[in-house]
This record gives C-alpha cells, sequence and structure tokens, in this order.
C-alpha cells in the first residue's frame, strides 16, 4: 500500500489544503518507476496557485528482500 500526501501550512488558513491518495501496489517491489508512478496518483488532487509547504509517501507493508509470502495454490 502507497500513501502520497501534500498540505499546506499550519499557518496559512485562507488556502488551507491537504490532498491525499492512497492506492494498492500489485505485490512487494523495490521498483523505483512503479512506486513514482503510484505516488504521481496525486498530481490531479493538487490545486494550481496554492503553496504547499510539505509532501509525502507513506509506503506499508514493507517486507525484507527474499521474504516475500509464497503464493497460494488452488
Amino acid at each position: 500500500m502507497l500513501t502520497a500526501w501534500a498540505m499546506t501550512s499550519y499557518y496559512n488558513t485562507k488556502d488551507s489544503h491537504q490532498p491525499t491518495v492512497t492506492v494498492s501496489l500489485p505485490g512487494p517491489t523495490a521498483e523505483p518507476l512503479l512506486l513514482t508512478r503510484e505516488a504521481k496518483a496525486l498530481l490531479p488532487k493538487i490545486l494550481e496557485g496554492v503553496k504547499y509547504a510539505r509532501a509525502g509517501v507513506v509506503v506499508t507493508d514493507l517486507l525484507p528482500m527474499g521474504r516475500r509470502k509464497p503464493l497460494r495454490r488452488s
């Protein structure tokens, strides 16, 4: 799961905005292009002309390399 967010300053009461997007990843990955593509889903929620003070990306369900869950057979 990947969550990308942005927010205006706490002191900006006029243009307060905190867009966020959460997407499910297709599986465990360390592929930066896939993570970047998924994080870009936030961009349509960014308002033109608003001054954002901070932004971030949070990735959850992390696994050490080689410790992926095996696929179950039916």
